[in-house]
C-alpha cells in the first residue's frame, strides 16, 4: 500500500525488475505512470564493447545473497577443487561476508566498495565469466539481473538463473 500511494503522487519510477513493475502496474492508481525498468547508466560508466578472454570465474553480491551461495556452495567447491578444474583459472569472490566460501575454496577475495571504485574495477581487470547462483523462491525472483548488465560492461559471458528476468543475450542458463 505504502509503495502504491508514493508511486501514484510520482511521474516517473524506476524498480529492479519486470515482474515487480508489472505489480506495480496493478496496484497503482495513475494509469499514465512512467515504470522504468533496470538500466545501466552508460553515462557515468562508458561501456567498451571489448570482449574477454580472462580465465576467470567471478561472483559478486553483498551479505543479502548469503541463502544463493550457500544453496550451491558445495557443488562450486567441489568444482574448484577437483582435478577437473582447469588450474590456470582462478575464481574472484567479490563482496562481504564470504568467510564460509574461503574455508571451502581457494579464490581471490576482494571486499565490496562504492560503486565507482567497484566499475572502475571492472572496467580495469579482465573477467572471463561472471556466475551468479541464485536460490529460486518468491523473494528472489525480485532480485535484478544487474549482474548481467556488470558482467556485459565487464566483457564477461554469464552464468546464471533461468528465470524470465535471465532471458538476455549472453546469458547461460543453469
Amino acid at each position: 500500500k505504502n509503495i502504491a500511494f508514493c508511486a501514484d503522487a510520482a511521474n516517473v519510477v524506476t524498480v529492479s525488475t519486470q515482474s515487480i513493475a508489472e505489480s506495480m502496474r496493478e496496484h497503482v492508481q495513475r494509469k499514465n505512470l512512467v515504470i522504468i525498468p533496470n538500466a545501466h547508466n552508460d553515462f557515468t560508466h562508458k561501456w567498451n564493447p571489448e570482449f574477454s578472454t580472462a580465465k576467470t570465474i567471478t561472483w559478486r553480491g553483498s551479505v543479502y545473497h548469503r541463502d544463493d551461495i550457500l544453496e550451491y556452495l558445495d557443488p562450486l567447491a567441489d568444482f574448484a577443487n577437483s582435478p577437473d578444474f582447469p588450474k590456470d583459472w582462478v575464481w574472484y569472490w567479490i563482496g562481504s561476508g564470504l568467510w564460509y566460501v574461503q574455508k571451502k575454496m581457494s579464490a581471490i577475495y576482494q571486499k565490496e566498495t562504492d560503486i565507482v571504485s567497484y566499475f572502475r574495477m571492472l572496467s580495469d581487470r579482465k573477467y572471463g565469466i561472471f556466475h551468479y547462483p541464485l536460490f529460486q523462491d518468491r523473494f528472489t525472483a525480485g532480485k535484478s539481473n544487474i549482474c548481467w548488465m556488470e558482467a556485459t560492461y565487464a566483457g564477461a559471458v554469464m552464468l546464471g538463473p533461468d528465470m524470465p528476468e535471465w532471458q538476455k543475450p549472453g546469458i547461460t542458463h543453469y
